[in-house]
Formats: structure tokens, sequence, C-alpha cells
């Protein structure tokens, strides 16, 4: 059982797939957090709908509770069970433990198999490799696609706005945007569909009266034609 799975190379193909797997989470996940993170110094004028819904669930609390005193709290609760690419970012962090666990679960069970089978000592050396390059991976990969740093100034850039800024002027009376800013737009919205609705209709009364006039004169013709044609 060992000497095939040596002789097909099953541990190769693990330790491959585990590396496709990581470096594959670690490209996505940073390219995501990345763009959260410059969306999130603008929040207010922010169109990410990460922020957008963040926004809005951060907002409603406070008008639910009518003060908010550990904004981090809550956006840390909404950042684990937010999604990132149609899967939660608790999603990403456990991809990224499996395929780190797996490759050197695989690169030490290749040692031991080899020692444990006979083989020749280069194979269990290749096996050893194999385990310090998946592990150089691992590293170099996480320090070029640092997706805890990405976390960090998300978390930052959230807290700091709505702690220094939101929350004192919502305090104050002093917050015109966001959800009046919504209703006010609501309200605009509402008025020029009327006005639109209104002109669609004076032109569709003015359509019909011109055919009614058109309609009467060209039958007044007729009739007199008719009647000449009868006395003649």
């Amino acid at each position: 059982m060992i000497g095939q799975i040596i002789e097909n190379r099953i541990i190769e193909y693990i330790m491959a797939a585990a590396c496709i797997l990581y470096v594959s989470v670690k490209v996505i996940s940073a390219s995501c957090y990345a763009y959260i993170a410059g969306k999130s110094k603008d929040i207010d004028n922010s169109r990410s709908r990460f922020i957008q819904k963040l926004r809005g669930n951060l907002l409603k609390e406070y008008e639910r509770s009518g003060d908010i005193q550990n904004a981090g709290v809550l956006v840390d609760t909404y950042m684990n069970r937010a999604k990132i690419a149609g899967f939660k970012m608790v999603f990403w962090d456990n991809a990224e433990r499996l395929a780190i666990t797996t490759g050197l679960f695989a690169g030490i069970t290749g040692i031991f198999a080899a020692y444990a089978d006979g083989r020749p000592l280069r194979l269990i050396i290749y096996y050893a490799f194999l385990s310090v390059s998946f592990l150089w991976v691992v590293l170099i990969f996480g320090i070029v696609f640092n997706t805890g740093y990405k976390k960090r100034c998300i978390y930052t850039n959230i807290c700091s706005h709505f702690e220094n800024y939101v929350f004192p002027a919502l305090k104050n009376g002093a917050y015109d945007y966001g959800i009046q800013n919504m209703q006010k737009l609501s309200e605009e919205i509402d008025t020029g569909m009327l006005e639109l609705i209104k002109n669609i209709d004076n032109s569709e009364q003015v359509e019909k009266e011109d055919t009614k006039v058109s309609d009467d004169g060209s039958e007044q013709r007729i009739l007199e034609e008719i009647i000449n044609e009868y006395l003649t």
C-alpha cells in the first residue's frame, strides 16, 4: 500500500493541490481585501456593496439603540459574517489553514512512508525538500499577499470614521447625509415621477384634442361635398 502511494506519486499530487489552493486563496482574498480597504477610505461616498451594507447596519443599530459604545465589536462581527466572492471571510481563513495543514502533512507523511518502506535515502531527502519548498511558498505568498494587514486597514478606517465623526455628528444633529439624504433623494424621485406623468397626460390630452379637431373638420368637408353633388 505504501509502495503504491509512493510509486503513483500521490503525495506529490496532494502537495501540489495544497500549494495551488493556498496560492489561489491568498490571491483572491488579498485582492478583495485590498479593494474593500481602498473603498473604506471614503465610506460615505463608497459604492462598494460591502461598505454600504456595513454602514447601513451600523446606522440602523445606532437608530435602534440610540447609541453605540464600541463600534469595533459590531464591525468585527459584521466582517466575520460578510461574504467576499460569494463566501464568508471565515471560509477563506479556514481554506488557507486547510491548505497549509494538508501540504505539510503530505510532506511529512512522504518522509515517513519512504523510510518505512525501505526506500533509498535520496527519496527521503526528496520529500523533505518538497516540504521545505512548500513552507517557502507559504511564507513568500503570505508576505506578498498579507490579508491580515488589509483586514486591519478596513477595521481601522471604519471604526475611526464612525467613532470620530458619524456618531458624534448624530448626537449633535449635524449628520445630514446617509439615511436623511436617501429620504430626500426618494422624495425628489417621487416628485420628478409625478411631474413626468403629468406631462405625459397633458401631451396625450393635447394630441387627442388635435385629433378630434382634425376629424371633425374632415367629416364636415365630406358632408358638404355630398350635399353639393346631390344638389347639382
